[in-house]
């Protein structure tokens, strides 16, 4: 049926012209109105609105070619079609150069000339308004691009940038004129790394496969490092041709390398610990949880990672556990100092250690006490002091023997020599013992003089006795420093002097000593006097203060990276939920005060607290990405956002740290796009449903030729011509089906709910095992298995069986379809998705790849030929779930 309504301007000198023109445009359903001349006709096109502009193109005034310049000034699109007598080669060119959507020459059957002309009208019209349409489409579009906050780009074949939108300027300093045409994708990569990555991403443009969150080094253009998270798509002409890659850049560097410190800190401090024989360990009161260090369990002969430990498989250890235990209690219930020694039997069977423990009480964020320390294995210390004290003891015996044997070696000459001579030798043997021993030790006279010296004194300090054979000459090399010097001297003379008064060995004390070859040490100094001698030895620390202080400096800087972080960043407890700690910008997102957050659970700020927990109970990896979530800020609104979480061990108690990125406005300009999508949608309904109803009307004529002609070739010709016209409406019609692809935001869909059941012929078993599976997908997954099974019937001759079952490989979710049909050649594998490739409409399995791709699920045909079709669709973890209960 013609369409009624539009409103046509016919423009014509001749009278009788516009008459019989008007007559039959108004009986083809047109509202006609006239116009002898151009000036007239510019009039009447101020004053009233037409759909199109039929004209002359000889009239006196002004000709129809300038007639249309003067409408295209004021009217670019308006539809205007140039209909005239003359049929020269120039009026054509120039009708067209300036802007005529039809050029049509008078004469001939009235009938189909003006049917010809109602058509070109009705034809520019559409067009103009399609245009029109697609150029607004284009516009929004293109607003939504500029708006992302993610780097969107489009590159040729050749990987020339082709596309930016502002984005790439806040996130690499370039502006897209600076690359659009001029820069290749792999100019911008990392030099250190520009080599590996361009050969990477050159095997997935030449195997056109699409790059799913893929990670880059990139370099900003003023020289820093910028690390990319990329995801990208094959684009194809409409004759299939590969024309390039279009995709999205997410800046991650933040993120990424807060990652990496936060591993290289808590491995130095494992390794420190290591090297200095010292361990940390924890207490909380309250909970009456005891958690130790690699390094601390290690020591009570454990060998595990850090982590929580029964105080009966500490006490176990402990020989004077009472003595111990008391000291703890006192620490914590009145404040008493806890700097004790005691000795353990390693839990693993090696030999007995002596350890030195110190502790104190922190109160933590909730204002509960619990209890910190620091453990040292000093046994080889403790062995060596044992030893100076034993041959301590025999020095003296053997003197008050000598003393009261006085007469008896009066008497007894040659015996006193002989005992004089192993009492050298004894001598002898332990200043041998003293100059082996594994610590530096030096011994000294009342005077100040140095007269012995071990091994490792010389090994640790690189001095020798001649270096300094008075103790004036050691603290001058020692301690070069005038006025540090004259500190340690007065130190120690005090020192010395109350050991003296008191009898007992000089307490220990610190030091900085320069060794010969500058080095600067830490050593712990004490001794005791043997008579008239002062035995002193020296430990050195520097290791055990470096562990210690390396310690303190890695919470620090954990401390500083965490309120770094661009996103809200939180340490969470696994199983209460509890928020454990959060950086500044938490505060900002969420609208509470630091304190306000420290009281709540990780569900208060979740507007879907079901999801949430399931999330952290079901999680058994090291790290999991949500790529929507909906929270609610303390104003009560809710806005969506994308959670990196890393789940491990912290001080005892499983945790995972979750950064919460606000995508507000990555949602909108999804929404943008959605609802462009479904414009286009209408678009193409509007379209296919005019384009069905002229194939009715084709029809109809047909049937109208065939019944009042008998000749069998002309009846022959339509028998053709109805049979193509049907396979182009059988083609409109499966446009139809797929007219909503990605209109509609994804949503979780359950296997179950899309296993083809109804589309599997009774001569087909089908086996399906989906158990409670959802996965994010498109609404139209359903047409992804309705197709494989059109497939298997189509082309997999003898099939009997469909089978589809589930399967987890690492991370990813497998599901598979096959068949025992006839199967695929191994050259079709990847052709079978491409458009057109088929016997039917050719759209079938290219359609199933773009529905999946939406949600950038992955479609690969991997069977064997003669052994039956076989599809693995891979879902990556966090678009896919179990269903809850």
């Amino acid at each position: 049926m013609p369409e009624v309504g539009l409103s046509i301007l016919y423009v014509d000198d001749e009278i009788l012209l516009l008459e019989i023109t008007s007559q039959f445009l108004s009986s083809l359903g047109f509202q006609v109105d006239t116009s002898e001349s151009g000036i007239d006709a510019l009039n009447k096109i101020g004053s009233h609105q037409y759909d199109a502009i039929v004209s002359d193109y000889q009239m006196p005034d002004m000709d129809g070619i300038t007639l249309l310049k003067e409408i295209r000034k004021e009217y670019p699109n308006l539809p205007f079609i140039l209909f005239t007598g003359r049929g020269r080669e120039e009026v054509v060119i120039q009708a067209i150069e300036n802007g005529a959507d039809f050029y049509l020459q008078k004469g001939g059957s009235p009938r189909p000339q003006y049917t010809e002309l109602a058509h070109k009208i009705r034809t520019a019209v559409h067009q103009r308004r399609d245009q029109a349409a697609l150029r607004e489409s284009e516009i929004r579009f293109n607003q939504v691009m500029e708006n992302a906050g993610e780097w969107v780009w489009d590159i040729d074949a050749d990987g020339m940038y082709r596309y930016c939108n502002s984005a790439v300027e806040r996130i690499l300093g370039y502006t897209p004129e600076e690359l659009v045409g001029l820069k290749h994708f792999y100019d911008l990569y990392d030099p250190r790394m520009q080599e590996e990555q361009t050969i990477q991403a050159m095997e997935t443009i030449l195997e056109r496969r699409t790059i799913q969150e893929r990670i880059f080094y990139f370099f900003h253009k003023n020289g820093t490092q910028v690390i990319l998270q990329s995801s990208g798509s094959p684009i194809f002409d409409t004759n299939g041709d590969f024309r390039g890659f279009r995709g999205v850049h997410m800046d991650v560097t933040a993120s990424r390398k807060s990652q990496d410190l936060i591993k290289r800190h808590e491995q130095r401090l494992v390794r420190a610990q290591e090297i200095g024989k010292t361990g940390s360990w924890e207490y909380d009161i309250q909970v009456n949880l005891l958690w130790g260090s690699e390094g601390a369990l290690r020591i009570f002969g454990y060998s595990r990672p850090a982590g929580s430990i029964t105080i009966e498989e500490i006490e176990s250890c402990i020989i004077e556990r009472e003595r111990v235990h008391q000291a703890l209690i006192d620490l914590i219930t009145t404040g008493a100092p806890y700097n004790i020694e005691y000795t353990i039997n390693p839990a693993d069977g090696t030999p007995q250690k002596i350890l030195s423990s110190i502790a104190s009480l922190e109160p933590d964020d909730q204002g509960n006490v619990k209890v910190i320390g620091v453990i040292v294995d000093i046994t080889e210390r403790k062995k060596a002091e044992d030893e100076i004290r034993r041959m301590n003891e025999d020095i003296s015996a053997a003197y008050e023997e000598l003393v009261s044997s006085e007469e008896e070696l009066r008497i007894n000459f040659e015996k006193l020599a002989e005992s004089q001579q192993a009492l050298q030798e004894r001598d002898n043997q332990n200043q041998m013992l003293i100059r082996k021993m594994p610590i530096p030790i030096g011994v000294s006279t009342a005077s100040g003089k140095i007269r012995f010296v071990n091994d490792r004194f010389t090994e640790v300090f690189g001095y020798r006795r001649d270096d300094t054979p008075t103790i004036q000459d050691w603290a001058e090399h020692a301690y070069p420093d005038e006025a540090y010097r004259q500190e340690v001297n007065s130190t120690w003379m005090a020192d010395v002097a109350s050991a003296a008064e008191e009898n007992r060995e000089i307490l220990p004390r610190e030091y900085q000593v320069t060794c010969k070859n500058g080095e600067i040490k830490t050593v712990q100094i004490t001794g005791i006097h043997i008579g008239e001698y002062l035995m002193t030895t020296f430990l050195d620390v520097t290791d055990q203060n470096r562990a210690i202080a390396a310690l303190t400096e890695s919470e620090e800087k954990y401390q500083i990276l965490f309120e770094l972080g661009s996103e809200a960043i939180f340490l969470i407890d696994n199983e209460t939920g509890a928020l454990l700690e959060s950086n500044s910008e938490a505060t900002e997102i969420y609208g509470y005060t630091h304190e306000e957050l420290m009281q709540m659970r990780n569900v208060d700020l979740s507007a879907e607290p079901d999801d949430t927990n399931r999330i952290t109970a079901e999680t058994t990896t090291k790290s999991v990405v949500v790529p929507l979530r909906f929270h609610r800020r303390k104003s009560g609104e809710v806005f969506p956002v994308e959670i990196t979480g890393r789940f491990f061990t912290w001080k005892g108690r499983s945790v995972h740290v979750a950064a919460i990125r606000d995508i507000t406005e990555r949602k909108r300009a999804e929404d943008a796009l959605l609802q462009a999508n479904r414009q286009l949608g209408l678009l193409s309904t509007i379209t296919r449903h005019d384009i069905l109803n002229m194939i009715t009307v084709i029809f109809g004529y047909l049937d109208v030729i065939e019944e009042q002609n008998t000749d069998p070739e002309i009846r022959e010709y339509c028998t053709k011509l109805e049979s193509a016209i049907r396979m182009v409406q059988a083609q409109i019609e499966f446009t139809r089906i797929y007219q909503n692809l990605g209109a509609t935001r994804p949503i979780w869909i359950s296997l179950c709910q899309v296993m083809p059941d109804s589309f599997v012929p009774a001569s087909i078993s089908l086996v399906t095992d989906p158990g409670d599976l959802e996965i994010y997908a498109d609404p139209m997954l359903g047409k992804v298995f309705s197709n494989l099974v059109d497939n298997t019937v189509r082309y997999g001759k003898g099939a009997t069986t469909i089978r589809i079952t589930t399967q987890i490989s690492d991370t990813d979710l497998i599901i598979v379809y096959e068949d025992d049909g006839i199967g695929i050649a191994e050259p079709e594998k990847e052709l079978i998705f491409e458009r057109g490739y088929g016997k039917n409409t050719g759209l079938g399995l290219f359609l199933v790849r773009e529905i999946l791709a939406i949600t950038a699920i992955t479609i690969v045909e991997t069977g064997v030929q003669g052994a039956g079709a076989r599809f693995e669709l891979t879902v990556s973890q966090g678009t896919y779930r179990h269903r809850s209960n």
